[in-house]
């Protein structure tokens, strides 16, 4: 019996998938209301998604390989980020005022947890 030098498809090494886009794993909460004591948390959670999703585009923007945009389009984007760095480092201030620092992470679960609603 002859053996094939071809490997076995289930012996492949298989390809890893390309990653999601960062902002899509990003913890995204629903806007509470301004009475809730996890309000700025949820805001700050929800302008770090929207802040690295705009570098996202800002990256691809500038690329090479990318599909490139006009230089207005251009500067569009880079003030957008900018902006968006400025709101975001106001709310990571009114986060750490609230108390709620230690929950401000991308991957955090604060407000999967049933007495996260307050």
């Amino acid at each position: 019996m002859q053996q094939s030098l071809a490997p076995n498809p289930a012996q492949r090494p298989r390809q890893p998938r390309k990653p999601k886009a960062e902002y899509l794993c990003m913890a995204y909460p629903e806007r509470p209301a301004t009475t809730n004591p996890a309000y700025w948390l949820a805001v700050y959670l929800r302008d770090l998604a929207h802040h690295a999703a705009l570098q996202a585009l800002e990256k691809r923007s500038f690329g090479r390989k990318g599909p490139g945009t006009d230089p207005i389009t251009q500067l569009a984007i880079t003030s957008a980020v900018l902006t968006q760095h400025d709101e975001l480092k106001k709310m990571a201030k009114l986060t750490k005022e609230s108390g709620l620092l230690l929950y401000a992470w991308p991957g955090t679960s604060f407000f999967n947890q049933p007495d996260a609603a307050h």
